[in-house]
């Protein structure tokens, strides 16, 4: 319930003027508006003086407060103080606003109307004071424990009410996922990714490696180029350079963990990789046929640098090394440490067994000590840039909302211009990717970051924001709805604008 007699002054106010105003509507104006400014009458804080004080005006700076000092008992001061100096002693979330419309006014043939007296009680009209008893039946909701005052028809209104606004919100989010569907973006496609399940599983390969490629030192790729190298028909430098870095991130892992703490990563990974039922429909996809026997000579895989040249026998190497001493499960035709009776792959089969072998290869380093020290060490950036970052998208959404009441602050502006700059070197520092590059779900619609761009997954397939598309997207939603602004703003930190 809204504490404030000058909150609860403006509530009922507006709706007098707009008492037809669909209740949805009219509770989020209410809440909107008081979000942004102050009111004459309401009491307040003052930061810089840690004193409390009474808004007696409104000027074209910000507000004359009537500052009390408790511990002197002086007499009142006035002084003329800015709205970022001020914080709101009450609060009015958009529930309590609810409640509070609800408790003082009533369903009618003719509409809703405001109930008993309550607007000589606040003195809503010029000339008129607040009572000075005002009577709390008409602004305070029924107490439980004193059932005699509950009116059973007024608590199915209510209800109905509520649920009116839980439809409503539906409604209102429904319109959203379409305006985005209907937008005009790119479906992802490609002719050898012929499944979801295993463009989701591309993606996800794609992800791993792109958020750590500074920890595996791997070259900075888009998603294209790495489908690219995956479904090539002849080894690609890229190719190269991932499957020899990640290789070397594993013999580091052999000489950090030790044999035996390296099998039971290897044995973790396999299981995740070639043994588990998700895993199954991916798997099948790899034509896997007999071997036989060509007298293969194994290498130190753990030693030196693969290149061009050598890669694929690296590789074997280390297939020939897990399976014969750790018994590690591998399912591959390209890189077994033998040539297949048939060996004519399909591109296709070809690309998924290096997608499960590079997928193999990231999970058994991902279990590492060496990982682990790394990932811990970001997180704690990561957390420390981001309780700064939020406070100063915070700040930004207070200074653009002066703005709003006062369009001729010309020093506002200026303070947005800096903390705009502020905020656009901490969103480009802070890395929530690697907590999670999936952001939210909106509706059916899953969003998520790949490699610096909007993706969206609907119905199983997925599309990209094109970029000069994203202001468009981004206006689609309403920012003074909760729901709405977390998301824009979580949309923003993962692509790194403001």
């Amino acid at each position: 319930m809204i504490e404030s007699i000058a909150l609860r002054k403006f509530a009922v106010s507006y709706f007098l003027v707009h008492p037809t105003k669909p209740l949805c509507n009219l509770v989020n104006r209410i809440t909107t508006t008081i979000k942004n400014r102050f009111f004459v009458g309401e009491v307040v804080f003052l930061k810089n003086k840690e004193l409390t004080g009474q808004i007696v005006q409104i000027t074209k700076k910000g507000y004359i407060v009537e500052i009390y000092d408790d511990e002197t008992g002086s007499t009142p001061q006035q002084e003329e103080v800015t709205s970022q100096d001020l914080l709101r002693k009450d609060s009015a979330t958009k529930n309590e606003v609810l409640m509070f419309i609800l408790s003082i006014t009533k369903d009618t043939p003719l509409g809703r109307i405001v109930a008993n007296n309550i607007i000589q009680d606040l003195g809503i009209f010029k000339g008129q004071k607040p009572s000075a008893k005002p009577t709390k039946k008409a602004i305070e909701m029924p107490k439980q424990e004193k059932p005699v005052w509950v009116n059973l028809s007024t608590q199915e209104k209510e209800k109905e009410k509520l649920k009116e606004l839980s439809e409503l919100e539906q409604i209102r989010l429904q319109s959203k996922v379409d305006q985005v569907l209907s937008m005009q973006n790119e479906k992802l496609t490609h002719p050898m990714i012929t499944t979801h399940k295993l463009y989701k599983k591309v993606i996800s390969v794609y992800n791993g490696l792109n958020i750590f490629s500074d920890f595996l030192k791997i070259k900075d790729m888009t998603l294209s180029e790495f489908i690219y190298a995956l479904f090539a028909e002849k080894d690609t430098p890229r190719l190269v350079d991932i499957f020899s870095k990640l290789l070397k991130a594993v013999s580091h892992e052999r000489r950090k963990s030790g044999k035996e703490g390296l099998k039971d990563m290897l044995h973790i990974a396999s299981n995740v990789t070639y043994v588990s039922e998700p895993m199954q429909e991916i798997l099948n996809m790899v034509a896997v046929t007999p071997g036989k026997d060509t007298g293969f000579t194994r290498i130190q895989w753990f030693a030196g640098d693969a290149t061009q040249k050598n890669w694929q026998i690296y590789i074997k190497s280390f297939v020939y090394d897990i399976m014969s001493i750790y018994d590690i499960t591998v399912k591959s035709n390209e890189f077994m440490p033998y040539t297949a009776v048939n060996n004519e792959q399909s591109i296709k089969s070809v690309g998924v067994d290096r997608l499960l072998m590079i997928m193999f290869l990231f999970e058994t380093i991902i279990l590492g000590i060496r990982f682990r020290t790394h990932y811990d060490a970001l997180m704690e950036e990561y957390k420390e840039k981001d309780r700064e970052r939020v406070l100063l998208a915070q700040e930004l959404r207070r200074l653009k909302g002066e703005v709003l009441v006062n369009e001729e602050a010309e020093e506002v502006k200026r303070l947005i211009e800096d903390v705009e700059k502020k905020l656009l070197k901490f969103n480009a520092d802070c890395r929530p990717e690697i907590v999670r590059s999936t952001i939210s779900k909106y509706g059916p619609i899953c969003f998520l970051v790949v490699g610096r761009e909007l993706l969206y997954e609907y119905k199983e397939e997925f599309f990209a924001i094109k970029k000069d598309m994203l202001n468009s997207f981004i206006s689609i939603f309403d920012s003074d709805k909760k729901k709405d602004a977390q998301f824009i703003d979580t949309i923003k930190k993962y692509l790194k604008v403001i």
